[in-house]
């Protein structure tokens, strides 16, 4: 019990130390070569079993490769914490599911899951740290609901590769968050 207090801890100061450089405009990025479509489905692929655990269907619809400059390991910090948010709130039996599509110089990722949803109003302050949705969207996780800091990263690392991250009602019933990326990320590479 208490190395998983102390484990929580050691996370939860990890995020709160990765949102501080990120408001100081220095959340560390390492950008690099990859294939955006690989980056996206091995972070899914790789989150799967917990869904499975939990009672919820990963739904993958891959978009097609495309080369991007990206801190790859943000990115899948990024898709992780998306996944691990609808892990904690989305009723099982359930559904979460992931696409991407490519249009000239960006990726849009799409995370939707099953009720429960947010009401319209709350859609906006997801994205603000220690922001809790309302009950409806509360689901018994073994007793922790995680430290409220999972989106507002999440809205870091996309805003630190130059892109824009919205949520909204998802038409399988729950939430959805929308992610969208530049290709090339990085400002100091090749444009």
């Amino acid at each position: 019990y208490l190395r998983g207090e102390v484990l929580q801890l050691v996370r939860q100061v990890n995020d709160l130390h990765t949102l501080s450089m990120a408001d100081l405009g220095a959340l560390p990025c390492s950008f690099s070569d990859a294939d955006a479509a690989a980056v996206v489905e091995r972070a899914a692929r790789r989150f799967e079993p917990r869904l499975q655990k939990a009672g919820l269907a990963l739904q993958l619809r891959p978009g097609p490769p495309a080369p991007a400059r990206w801190d790859c390991g943000r990115i899948e910090q990024l898709l992780t914490n998306l996944l691990e948010n609808s892990l904690r709130y989305t009723t099982a039996p359930g559904q979460v599911r992931v696409q991407w599509a490519v249009a000239p110089g960006w990726l849009e990722l799409r995370v939707d899951d099953t009720p429960p949803g947010v009401a319209p109003g709350q859609l906006e302050a997801l994205f603000e740290p220690l922001f809790r949705a309302d009950a409806a969207r509360q689901r018994a996780t073994g007793g922790s609901h995680g430290s409220g800091l999972g989106l507002s990263i999440c809205r870091a690392i996309v805003q630190a590769h130059g892109g824009t991250i919205r949520a909204e009602a998802s038409a399988l019933g729950g939430l959805a968050v929308v992610a969208r990326l530049p290709l090339n990320a990085d400002p100091h590479g090749d444009a």
